[in-house]
């Protein structure tokens, strides 16, 4: 269930539902409270800005109850010939037992086909207690 709303310049979104998990452990730990079957609530908040002329800021964060799980994102972005957007990402995650944080960029709005789009971005990856590591993804956007 969600709210959303919109302006000239802005839009923004605020969402509650419930999330299935499952985590399959090898070998077993019992202590781990991930792991097995588990609904657990989840909030999640996301929204998007124009700070100037040619830039955007745009947010996304969750929150998933009983875990104290918790992951955001910030992009900037601006817009490139075909209408690609483009611009650095940060991202953190975060969980009882674990900590990350995530720096990089992104290319996106690729168009696939007559209604699906694609973002690739790639950068340098932190979790506690690791040494730096490398990252790359691809999101694929179907809008309905």
């Amino acid at each position: 269930m969600g709210w959303q709303w919109s302006e000239a310049q802005s839009w923004g979104g605020l969402y509650l539902g419930l999330r299935h998990g499952y985590l399959d452990l090898d070998p077993d730990d019992p202590a781990n409270r991930d792991r097995g079957h588990r609904w657990r609530g989840k909030l999640q908040v996301e929204g998007e800005t124009a700070i100037s002329e040619a830039w955007r800021a745009n947010l996304i964060a969750s929150h998933l109850f009983g875990s104290s799980n918790h992951w955001a994102r910030l992009r900037l972005q601006t817009v490139l010939a075909k209408g690609w957007h483009a611009g650095p990402e940060v991202i953190s995650l975060s969980a009882p037992d674990h900590r990350a944080w995530q720096l990089g960029g992104y290319l996106g709005n690729l168009r696939l086909g007559a209604a699906s789009y694609l973002t690739v971005k790639a950068g340098v990856r932190k979790a506690e207690g690791e040494s730096t590591s490398g990252y790359v993804g691809a999101e694929l956007y179907l809008p309905f």
